[in-house]
């Protein structure tokens, strides 16, 4: 999903530089790509003793959504060829965390120009002018910043089943 996006981005740099030129990439307005999901898992039973490994209490839920949220953002990292950099975390006083990490991509543009051509009269046929010069161009970079927030809840949604709910909200700009 990412990486299709980003493609979409090389693309759309190539063509404006090569319609309009450098200048006109310094005017384009930032582009927003936004993910927004949430599922839940069963933790246990209602009314059951729900002790691992002895550790029972608030401490031990908090911990293990620590935990659960740490391993969402490994399986994004790995998903969205990303790397994502712990900014801060809180933990919610009614039962939960949210997490927050940064990641900045630089989108390398493999640039094409448009080369020069002259006309042929005899054929109507475009060929590349002699003093073509597309080799001495330096591909485009832009930088791209994103922020991930990934909050671990409890979910009491279901009468007989204890639940945890993980909220990921993923926000690039560039």
């Amino acid at each position: 999903m990412l990486g299709r996006f980003l493609e979409a981005q090389i693309l759309y740099l190539r063509v404006k530089l090569q319609t309009a030129g450098e200048k006109a990439l310094l005017k384009l307005d930032p582009v927003l790509f936004a993910f927004d999901g949430e599922y839940s898992t069963v933790t246990g039973q209602r009314g059951s003793q729900n002790d691992v490994q002895g550790k029972s209490g608030p401490e031990h839920d908090q911990e293990e959504m620590q935990k659960e949220a740490a391993s969402t953002v490994r399986e994004l990292n790995r998903t969205l060829l990303t790397e994502f950099k712990s900014t801060e975390s809180f933990i919610i006083k009614s039962g939960g965390v949210i997490m927050r990490y940064k990641c900045t991509l630089e989108l390398i543009v493999p640039l094409r120009p448009l080369s020069k051509t002259t006309d042929s009269k005899d054929t109507h046929s475009s060929t590349p002018s002699a003093n073509d010069s597309s080799s001495s161009y330096v591909p485009y970079m832009k930088s791209v910043s994103g922020e991930l927030e990934v909050a671990v809840v409890p979910d009491n949604s279901h009468s007989a089943l204890l639940g945890r709910r993980t909220i990921i909200q993923f926000r690039m700009l560039g």
